[in-house]
């Protein structure tokens, strides 16, 4: 569920991730934002499979957007190719 903090204390926060369609930031918790020289996103979750905390999303909430197939296929490569039998 949802929380004021995240497992290593830091503050959670509404944190886009992914705007118009462009990656905007990684979640991070305290370890990857040093590594990354950023602050802590209040997304360090504990994963008792990897045994320390990890980076994980809570509460994700997808926005609808209204899309058409040219804003679909923006930056796709499309294939063609001729078949002759």
């Amino acid at each position: 569920g949802a929380g004021v903090f995240d497992d290593e204390g830091h503050p959670t926060m509404s944190t886009p991730i992914i705007a118009r369609g462009n990656l905007k930031t990684y979640l991070h918790n305290s370890y990857t934002a040093k590594k990354f020289d950023v602050n802590s996103t209040g997304n360090g979750y504990w994963s008792d499979s990897v045994g320390s905390t990890i980076p994980q999303a809570r509460n994700l909430l997808p926005k609808p957007a209204i899309l058409n197939s040219r804003s679909i296929l923006k930056g796709v490569p499309i294939v063609t190719m001729d078949i002759k039998t």
